[in-house]
């Protein structure tokens, strides 16, 4: 999780345990995705129910507006269909900077590292 991140912004720890957000309960990824695809772009407050060490917990992450235009997409529902489509089934995730810098791919540069299945 970004240091920047709204989600970081809201006090979401590694490890911390999503029960619901905006009520809705979270059983897979998909319902995370359910969600932010219903949140407004304008922005607004996400609320979420945590349990973080057995503890339970409300956090509140506020999106900015245009939030959607910043970083990740691959959240969105209206992305699964494409996934399926360009990749094969593949789910791509982003590198750390240590990873870009030893694959040798510079600032600004993509680049596409597919790891096998065991």
């Amino acid at each position: 999780m970004a240091e920047v991140s709204p989600a970081a912004k809201a006090g979401f720890k590694a490890g911390d345990n999503i029960l619901a957000l905006q009520s809705q309960p979270m059983i897979s990824m998909a319902d995370v995705q359910w969600v932010l695809h219903n949140t407004a772009p304008e922005g607004g407050t996400v609320k979420a129910q945590v349990s973080r060490a057995g503890k339970p917990m409300t956090l509140s992450m506020s999106l900015e507006d245009g939030w959607r235009r910043e970083g990740e997409i691959a959240w969105r529902v209206s992305s699964w269909g494409l996934r399926r489509m360009s990749t094969g089934g593949l789910k791509l995730d982003s590198t750390t900077p240590e990873f870009r810098q030893k694959a040798g791919v510079g600032a600004g540069e993509m680049a596409l590292h597919v790891f096998a299945s065991r």
